[in-house]
């Protein structure tokens, strides 16, 4: 019993020897592995003892390698994992860390040309002009004043148009009332001129004649005008006034005499004879 297990042993290691250095050189050999593991286990290895049997027991308990994912040495395998891979000889590449991006991307500047503004030219100021004797002179300044007021007092009376005839009368309260116009528009030329007038003399006082004579004369003589002005206006108003007055007196007369001649008829005496 002794001697036929040396006999297993001894027969059997060269069989081992067999299959680790088949194992190993199947290890370089991807493709030489694969093949003997569809065949299954080796006769060499059934026919040893159990030595040949640890072996191809954990032989086969290493998980097999799929044949759809190549190995190449040289190259770069994908794995499940989806990671590269890279031999040990070639350099792995470093990937800038997030700050040291930021780092650089902010040392990073671009340079951009701002424009310089021209200067302005300086502008002089310009001198006021001096003082005149006639704008600081009060007497000749109410010269000029009155001046002016004489242009427009010309203007007003060469541009005054005013049609008696279409003067509007309202009734008086009295016979002896003076006669009213009232605002209507058949009476706004007579209104207007009336108030421009006012207004001549309103500004006519307000020149102050600073004891000079010449100016009171000029002023005097300015108020003068515009007083007769405003008598012929009041002059043209009763004179249309007395005019209608008349015409409505005339009228009157007239239908009396026809009143009392038609009176004469119907009574059966002769008419009176009428003087004209």
């Amino acid at each position: 019993m002794p001697e036929a297990m040396t006999t297993t042993t001894s027969t059997s290691a060269p069989a081992a020897s067999a299959s680790a250095s088949s194992s190993s050189s199947s290890s370089f050999n991807p493709f030489k592995r694969r093949a003997q593991q569809k065949e299954g286990p080796s006769s060499s290895a059934t026919e040893g003892g159990g030595t040949s049997r640890k072996f191809q027991r954990a032989r086969t308990t290493q998980p097999p390698r799929s044949p759809d994912r190549p190995r190449n040495r040289a190259g770069s395998a994908t794995a499940t994992t989806g990671m590269s891979y890279q031999p040990a000889d070639t350099p792995q590449r470093s990937t800038p860390a997030p700050r040291a991006a930021a780092a650089a991307a902010t040392t990073t500047t671009t340079t951009t040309t701002t424009p310089v503004p021209l200067p302005l030219p300086r502008r002089t100021p310009t001198p006021p002009p001096p003082p005149s004797s006639s704008s600081s002179d009060p007497i000749t300044q109410a010269h000029s004043s009155l001046t002016a007021l004489q242009t427009q007092l010309d203007h007003l009376s060469a541009h005054f148009d005013l049609n008696p005839s279409t003067l509007y009368f309202s009734p008086p309260s009295t016979s002896n009332a003076d006669p009213i116009l009232p605002f209507v528009p058949q009476n706004a030329s007579y209104h207007s001129y009336i108030e421009d007038l006012t207004r001549l003399l309103l500004k006519l006082d307000g020149i102050d004649s600073n004891g000079d004579q010449g100016v009171r004369q000029r002023r005097r003589g300015l108020v003068a005008a515009i007083e007769r002005q405003l008598e012929s206006v009041e002059a043209i108003k009763k004179g249309e006034w007395e005019r209608r007055q008349k015409v409505q007196q005339e009228l009157s007369d007239r239908k009396s005499k026809v009143d009392e001649l038609m009176r004469g008829f119907r009574g059966g005496g002769e008419p009176a004879t009428t003087s004209r």
